[in-house]
């Protein structure tokens, strides 16, 4: 009887630590016009600060069409077999990523055009968001891949990026 208290207590101790690093992604909105913006309720899960100088960079077109390929693949898996119908909303949602000068990627924000309607149609589209964001980490770009336009801020630049949802089903090809 002991051992079975004992266990249960060990077990009321584990279990919180254990769901307690796993928070989910909660969005913030903002209104403009007939859209809003949804970006990272927490803080924590944001990932770096954006205090790094926007120098700017460009991409090789082999990592720019590699990285879109990636993008498009975590679109596809996140929303299979989506209808045409939702493919007629979910195409006019744009993604905006921070990029880092080490190739990694953070979200900035998600821009949704007509979200009552969009809401409606898409089922379960704000978890579906939130899961692309955690899966976030599988899109970089090859460092070698970056062409940074100021030398100076070769360490501390960052760019934005958008990614259309119209890339589900979208040909990306290599011209």
């Amino acid at each position: 009887m002991m051992r079975i208290l004992l266990l249960l207590l060990s077990l009321s101790y584990i279990f919180p630590l254990i769901s307690g690093g796993q928070e989910k992604v909660k969005f913030k909105e903002l209104k403009v016009n007939d859209a809003i913006f949804l970006s990272i309720e927490n803080e924590k899960l944001e990932g770096k600060k954006r205090t790094y100088k926007l120098g700017g960079f460009s991409f090789e077109r082999e990592g720019t069409l590699k990285w879109f390929r990636d993008c498009q693949r975590l679109l596809q898996k996140e929303f299979p077999n989506v209808s045409d119908e939702e493919y007629a909303y979910l195409k006019h949602i744009r993604w905006y990523i921070w990029i880092c000068d080490d190739g990694t990627c953070q979200h900035s924000s998600f821009l949704i055009r007509e979200p009552e309607e969009t809401f409606k149609h898409v089922k379960d589209l704000e978890i579906h968001l939130a899961n692309l964001v955690e899966q976030m980490d599988s899109l970089r770009f090859q460092p070698d891949q970056i062409v940074v336009w100021d030398p100076r801020y070769k360490n501390k630049s960052m760019g934005e990026t958008i990614v259309p949802f119209f890339y589900l089903r979208k040909k990306i090809d290599d011209k």
